[in-house]
């Protein structure tokens, strides 16, 4: 089980953007399509969803959380698939271990 973040920004206000897109990102969530987010159910960032609902919809803009009962194998191996970041936290660990050589 998944919930999601569906969401509609007012345009104009990049400053939300930034802040939301931070946000996200610091959840953990994934980006299943444009303005859709996704985390696994019993994530305990889950939770900062239903905020981030709240503020997007205080700020004039769309925003609901909803469940996700995947039923397909497929389609649960898809959205699974979403969450291995191997490459960008490779990455990382390559620029923290060049630092630390220096």
């Amino acid at each position: 089980m998944f919930v999601a973040l569906m969401m509609s920004l007012p345009s104009g206000n990049s400053t939300l953007r930034m802040r939301l897109w931070r946000a996200l990102k610091e959840t953990g969530c994934s980006v299943l399509r444009d303005g859709v987010y996704v985390l696994p159910a019993h994530a305990p960032q889950a939770a900062a969803l239903v905020e981030l609902e709240a503020e997007i919809t205080a700020a004039g803009g769309f925003a609901m959380t909803a469940e996700l009962n995947v039923k397909s194998a497929a389609q649960h191996h898809h959205i699974r698939k979403l969450f291995v970041r191997n490459m960008e936290y490779g990455a990382l660990v390559a620029r923290i271990a060049t630092a630390r050589r220096n």
